[in-house]
């Protein structure tokens, strides 16, 4: 979307901004609020990788009968340093209000692959359209399916599950803009845990 107030298209950046305040997709962060989710954001790509290669080993441990009690001290250990080497991730993650932030990027996800011309024009457009189809959809999917216990609603769920994860794994290669999306909205909606499992062998479909 074009930046200042001097350029030729000034009254197009002016109507868009006032499409996006409406729709809710444009808000104003304070200075403060501004920092604290830029080291989140930062932060937690980080913190995802080490804890989804944690729960990898730690699963395929047991799945030989492995013990896993000297992994789960160095993970409490190596958790426990990055929080405290990260303070403002910490908050946010602990909290309760990186839930917060999920929820309401998916509820933006929801307005702009409805309508993305609300999206500004730019080369990484298609693969945000992408990753938020696929999220939105795998998010779709396991609200329908919440509460039922059949074995066919748990087959839905584990071939939704691998659906997504594969088409999400494939779009992400090279395409480092997506990582913030995938890592901070897809893999939480996804569960690091399924994919620690699913990576391990433990989960067939």
């Amino acid at each position: 979307m074009p930046r200042g107030f001097e350029s030729a298209d000034d009254e197009f950046s002016s109507e868009a901004r006032a499409r996006q305040h409406a729709y809710g997709l444009r808000y104003y962060d304070t200075p403060l609020e501004y920092l604290e989710n830029l080291y989140y954001q930062n932060a937690m790509p980080t913190y995802m990788r080490a804890r989804k290669a944690y729960q990898y080993q730690r699963y395929l441990s047991q799945s030989m009968g492995i013990p896993t009690d000297q992994l789960d001290r160095e993970w409490d250990v190596t958790e426990q340093m990055f929080f405290t080497s990260n303070p403002i991730f910490a908050k946010q993650f602990q909290s309760g209000e990186s839930r917060e932030l999920r929820t309401k990027t998916i509820d933006e996800l929801e307005l702009l692959i409805a309508d993305p011309s609300q999206i500004p024009e730019g080369p990484y457009k298609a693969d945000l359209i992408a990753a938020g189809t696929e999220i939105l959809l795998l998010d779709r999917t396991m609200r329908d399916l919440r509460g039922l216990r059949s074995a066919d609603a748990q087959r839905s769920r584990e071939e939704a599950r691998k659906r997504a994860y594969l088409t999400m794994e494939r779009l992400i290669i090279g395409r480092p803009w997506l990582n913030e999306i995938y890592y901070s909205v897809f893999m939480p909606v996804l569960g690091d845990t399924w994919i620690a499992r699913f990576e391990a062998g433990l989960i067939g479909v």
